[in-house]
Order: C-alpha cells, then sequence, then structure tokens
C-alpha cells in the first residue's frame, strides 16, 4: 500500500516487505477497550535500508550502523517501539470502531502511526491511517489512506480505496524537492469458493512525472 511507501515516480517501500528483527515486545490486553504495548530490537536488518541524505551520500536509514556491525554496537543503538489502541463498541457490537497510534524510532529514524476505524458488522466498514515518517538530513514523507468496504453478499466485499503520499528530500544546497503520488483503487474481494479468494483492482496512478492506470488480479488461496 501506498502508505508504507516513499511516494512519488520512483515509489519504494519505506520498510520492506518480510522485514524482521530479533527483539522483545511486551503487551497488555486486560481491559476490552485497551491494547498497549512496546518493544525494542537490535536494528541489524533495519540497518540495511539505506537513503540518501543531504549532501547526496546513500548510507543507513539509521546513520553510523550497517548490517555488519557488532553485537555491540547495535544494542547500543535499539529500535524502540510503543503503541495504543482503543476499541469502541455499542452493547450489540453491532457498531464496531477502534483508534490508536504507535510510533518506531531509532536515531534520527522517526515513524509515527495513527489509525482509526469504524463498521457496521457484516454490512459496511471505513479506515483511515496516518503515517509521517522523518530521517534527519534525509526526508519527511507524509502520507495517508481512507477505504470504505461493502458486503452485498457474504461472498462479495466491494471496496474504494483513496492514497496520497507526499515525501520532501532535503539538499545541503537548503533546497528541497518534493515528489507526489496520488492512488485510486476499485476492487473487491471475491470468495468463488471456501478457501479461494480472487481480487479484482482498477488502480489510477498519478505521480510528479506520470499518470497510468493499471489493471491487477490477485488470487488468494487459504489452507
Amino acid at each position: 500500500m501506498l502508505i508504507r511507501q516513499l511516494a512519488g515516480a520512483f515509489s519504494r517501500p519505506l520498510i520492506p516487505p518480510m522485514y524482521a528483527d530479533w527483539g522483545a515486545e511486551l503487551q497488555y490486553d486486560g481491559l476490552q477497550w485497551l491494547s498497549l504495548s512496546v518493544g525494542v530490537f537490535v536494528p541489524r536488518n533495519l540497518s540495511a535500508i539505506n537513503v540518501e541524505y543531504a549532501n547526496g551520500e546513500f548510507n543507513s536509514i539509521i546513520r553510523n550502523l550497517s548490517p555488519e556491525s557488532s553485537f555491540g554496537e547495535l544494542l547500543a543503538s535499539p529500535t524502540l517501539t510503543a503503541r495504543i489502541q482503543f476499541w469502541l463498541r455499542t452493547d450489540d457490537h453491532f457498531v464496531n470502531s477502534y483508534v490508536g497510534t504507535s510510533v518506531l524510532r531509532n536515531g534520527g529514524l522517526m515513524m509515527l502511526h495513527t489509525f482509526a476505524g469504524i463498521g457496521l458488522t457484516d454490512r459496511l466498514s471505513l479506515m483511515g491511517e496516518y503515517l509521517i515518517s522523518d530521517v534527519q538530513e534525509g526526508f519527511r514523507s507524509r502520507n495517508w489512506t481512507l477505504e470504505i468496504t461493502y458486503r452485498p453478499f457474504a461472498w462479495l466485499y466491494p471496496y474504494v480505496r483513496y492514497e496520497q503520499g507526499r515525501t520532501e528530500l532535503a539538499y545541503t544546497s537548503g533546497r528541497t524537492t518534493t515528489t507526489f503520488a496520488n492512488n485510486l483503487t476499485i476492487g473487491a474481494q471475491w470468495f468463488v469458493l471456501p478457501y479461494l479468494e480472487l481480487r479484482p483492482e482498477w488502480r489510477f496512478y498519478d505521480t510528479e512525472r506520470f499518470t497510468s492506470t493499471r489493471w491487477n488480479l490477485q488470487v488468494h488461496l487459504f489452507y
């Protein structure tokens, strides 16, 4: 999804798919309406992500670290995470909603994520996300998404999603360059068989360099 990318004509994931690091997380779910978590992680894989800095050099998203850094150096700069989420619903559970925020921080890297959603059980849902990501002397990114899903039948979930991303790149000359992307997706989750889902999508994609339309079909198998 666009919200987790550095938006622009050459969009790329801010955090690559399948990213994982060793660490520990403490979670609390003692109340039906509240979830809390805090975590600390060794940034060996996170430090493998390279970005362009204001001086024109490509370096790790966590400066002075790399996957080849010693374990002691990695421990000295751990990745810290925290999350809070409120679950709000009516007594009959016909209306369900949630709102929350999470943060990831390591040195000059900061990601602040806010999210919310509301739904009528088995009928309609609306959800949105807003993501702020910053790397000191590197870039500033502001992305958001809004999606509505309707359920006319138990086997069909049509949806519409709009996403917008803005990335501001800094340079030593003091000037900045802004790249952007806007994405409109119209699609559906179509459960043709109990363990087979088809997800056709039409996408309108607009950036600072080009505009295009795309068709996409996903096949999901459950087992």
